[in-house]
């Protein structure tokens, strides 16, 4: 009997991180039912043999040219959801001058108020539909003809949607997911519905109710948690010895530290400038341990300066698919830095959540570093993150962290913290429930049986 075939999208590096653990291939592939064939962005394939497993067929893929209908369609769509995020995003894009006043305004207007009706959305979608598929595209479903596609970043409008939108047009069952925790409130409205969602955590899915007209009632949602995270409930299998860690960072075994996780200077502008306020604040002795370690947002890497910190290190070797520290992979690495660590210090980043897994205590900075607030236009600040980041908005009403509005609230919360790290227990673990569900090692397997549950009749 020939093998029925299946896509499975990657169009994102971090995909990798976030899903594609080797539990879950072990599981998935277990049986040998499928021809896999994993869609790959141009020039990747080579990169994607190497660390996929054996007998997986790698094509690449690259979208032919956007035409106005579908240019306009992707105009509407990006205005299609009234969530704080979005609308903080078309006055960003204004202020950094990518867009008239006219037309900021023009979008707004059309988010609040045509963004808010279910009709609106289904409306847009349904046209969507009616885009024409582009020649390579076409001839990857001619060839390999797919029973089902999974999409695993639907908020990637370059690569997975036309893909998925192919798969709808075709009638070839779509199993979707959203890449991360903020796609369905930041990234304006999802253009393709799947069949089933594979949904990482309950917040998930109130906001794919609340902002993408996508309901329970209507598209079956599974709510599976994370698989990078699986790592955690063993953490006997991933922990070095904290001498031979903290070795790596350069520290000593009886050093004290706080991580600063980066959320990257593409949002936060001055976040660069934190380095310089942590490293006076150690010098005049208002923060008691012995180094702060600066981690570059894997990203949006920096070049760290040569000279001139005394008290911070920074540690730019974070990556999201290699391993790259010296037999550790970065996931590993990330969890021993926190797990090590006396507390963490961030912006408004999924390094909070990461710090609410491992009970960590988390102090996020709302003020721009060195440079005065009446000189930062609010819609650049960081502040305007715990005002008009949706989904951290809802992570702040979980109590599971402090804000530090300036130096004087960075170091009464990270002394608070030092002096007793319970406090504010409890709030972590609504984090930890709310936005990375269970943690008890079978995220991956919970995954790949529902693959193999929705995949089995066709």
């Amino acid at each position: 009997m020939n093998k029925k075939t299946i896509f499975i999208n990657i169009g994102e590096d971090i995909v990798i991180r976030n899903i594609f653990t080797k539990s879950f291939w072990s599981e998935f592939l277990s049986q040998n039912l499928y021809n896999v064939v994993v869609l790959v962005q141009e020039g990747k394939k080579d990169f994607f043999k190497q660390i996929l497993p054996e007998g997986l067929i790698i094509e690449e893929y690259k979208r032919g040219k956007v035409g106005r209908k579908e240019s306009l369609l992707n105009s509407l769509a990006r205005s299609g959801i009234d969530s704080h995020t979005n609308l903080w995003s078309k006055m960003r894009s204004y202020k950094r001058g990518d867009s008239s006043f006219f037309d900021t305004m023009w979008k707004r207007f059309l988010a609040t108020t045509l963004g808010n009706f279910d009709w609106y959305k289904k409306m847009i979608r349904k046209l969507l539909l009616t885009i024409t598929p582009d020649e390579k595209l076409k001839l990857l479903y001619d060839t390999y003809k797919p029973v089902a596609i999974f999409a695993t970043s639907l908020s990637n409008y370059d690569f997975d949607v036309p893909i998925s939108r192919e798969a709808k047009r075709r009638g070839v069952k779509l199993i979707g997911m959203g890449r991360s925790w903020d796609n369905f409130s930041s990234h304006g409205l999802l253009r393709v519905v799947p069949d089933v969602f594979l949904i990482q955590n309950p917040f998930l899915v109130d906001m794919a109710e609340k902002y993408q007209a996508i309901y329970q009632k209507e598209v079956p949602m599974t709510v599976i948690g994370l698989p990078h995270y699986d790592a955690v409930a063993h953490l006997e299998n991933i922990l070095e010895p904290r001498e031979k860690f903290l070795n790596r960072l350069g520290l000593s075994q009886n050093d004290k530290y706080i991580l600063y996780g980066a959320m990257g200077e593409f949002l936060f502008i001055h976040e660069g400038e934190l380095a310089r306020v942590f490293d006076s604040l150690m010098e005049e002795k208002k923060i008691n341990v012995d180094k702060i370690i600066y981690r570059a947002h894997p990203k949006f890497k920096i070049t760290p300066p040569e000279e001139g910190f005394k008290h911070v290190l920074f540690d730019t070797s974070g990556d999201y698919v290699k391993n790259s520290n010296e037999g550790i992979d970065d996931n590993a690495y990330l969890i021993n830095s926190i797990f090590h660590s006396e507390l963490l210090v961030t912006g408004a980043s999924t390094m909070a959540i990461d710090g609410a897994i491992l009970d960590k205590p988390i102090v996020c900075v709302a003020f721009d570093g060195v440079t005065e607030e009446k000189n930062v236009d609010y819609y650049e600040s960081v502040k305007r993150f715990y005002d008009l980041y949706t989904h951290f908005e809802d992570l702040m009403e979980m109590k599971g962290v402090k804000i530090a509005y300036n130096k004087e609230e960075l170091v009464a919360g990270v002394k608070a913290y030092l002096h007793d790290p319970s406090v504010d227990k409890e709030g972590r673990a609504r984090i930890k429930d709310r936005f990375a569900y269970k943690i008890d090692g079978l995220s991956a397997s919970r995954l790949a049986d529902e693959l193999k549950k929705e995949l089995k009749n066709l």
